[in-house]
């Protein structure tokens, strides 16, 4: 460490603040990897185009037609008349069902 860092008492200060941003960055990456996921997962899905809007799927256990589809979520009519919007990461981490 240089002599004028130790003088004027930076170092201590440095590294307090880069410990408390590495802090930060972490905390908020972690905060935001369920809405990158499932941004990244309807990208995919464009492009893959599993099934379309009308088709009847099944994924995780539920069951309907698709009635909406955005780049974070799908969302679904069930057979009994429910809307279920089912993130989109899920849609590609689970079978598929395409009736």
């Amino acid at each position: 460490m240089s002599s004028s860092r130790i003088i004027l008492g930076y170092g201590n200060i440095t590294n307090k603040i880069l410990a408390g941003t590495a802090l930060t960055t972490f905390i908020v990456g972690f905060a935001l990897k369920d809405i990158g996921e499932n941004f990244l997962a309807g990208i995919l899905m464009a492009f893959r185009r599993p099934f379309r809007i009308g088709d009847l799927i099944e994924v995780q256990g539920m069951r309907g037609r698709v009635k909406k589809m955005s780049l974070r979520e799908t969302n679904i009519k069930t057979l009994d008349g429910k809307d279920v919007f089912i993130p989109n990461s899920q849609i590609l981490k689970n079978p598929l069902i395409n009736y």
